[in-house]
């Protein structure tokens, strides 16, 4: 290991998941920075960064936890001895959010991106889109599986289902359909891709629903007394 490395790695703006960790480049040129970070006890995970840069800010860390973060010069493919800082992360109320409603409630007031867990805090955490403007906020918008969830997402599927009957995120959808694959065992219809299985229920009707044969309820039709295009409540 050759060459003088970084100095005084230290982490500030340290919240319940992130931290702005900035450090005194070296005197010689580096190629860039190696940068691992772990929770206390489980393995670390690794972060390259920029020559030019002095500081990073690590995203989506799990609060109340105890991080140890090392960070090396690389020249040119050989690293200098590595320096070390640690700091612990915020605690939130629902530290394992099962839904966007949750980390309202754990104080977030942006729209962003955000884990949640929708099974169990030992579930394998889904990306969303978390919408805190409209309504009071609160709103998944939009999921992405963070791997291959293989048959877990059906699960998953069905307990966001559950939560947001009216509303599935992408991970529980037909690529490139902007609502929800199935309710209750139907596809989601709209005018542009009808997929009501008897006859054309959502060109008919100009609506977007899980219809069947049609419907009784068509809450998203239009307005219209005199047709069965209005809103619906028969049971």
């Amino acid at each position: 290991r050759g060459g003088d490395g970084p100095k005084d790695l230290t982490a500030s703006q340290v919240t319940p998941r992130s931290p702005v960790l900035t450090w005194k480049p070296p005197s010689s040129k580096v190629s860039g920075y190696k940068l691992q970070y772990a929770i206390e006890g489980q393995a670390f995970q690794d972060v390259f960064v920029g020559a030019d840069l002095r500081e990073h800010k690590l995203l989506r860390l799990r609060p109340g936890s105890k991080y140890l973060v090392r960070l090396q010069s690389d020249m040119g493919g050989v690293y200098t001895e590595a320096i070390t800082t640690e700091f612990t992360t915020g605690d939130l109320r629902f530290q394992f959010p099962s839904d966007c409603s949750q980390e309202l409630l754990n104080g977030v007031q942006e729209s962003g991106l955000v884990e949640i867990f929708p099974l169990s805090q030992a579930s394998v955490p889904v990306s969303v889109y978390c919408d805190m403007e409209p309504d009071g906020g609160g709103w998944t918008v939009r999921a992405v599986a963070k791997e291959q969830l293989g048959a877990a997402s059906a699960s998953v599927c069905s307990v966001l289902s559950q939560k947001a009957p009216y509303f599935l995120p992408p991970l529980c959808q037909i690529p490139h359909t902007p609502f929800a694959k199935y309710h209750n065992g139907r596809h989601f219809s709209t005018r542009d891709k009808d997929r009501s299985d008897i006859r054309f229920c959502a060109m008919s009707y100009r609506g977007g629903w899980w219809y069947r044969n049609c419907h009784k309820g068509n809450l998203n039709g239009l307005y219209d007394k005199a047709h069965n295009q209005e809103v619906s409540g028969t049971p």
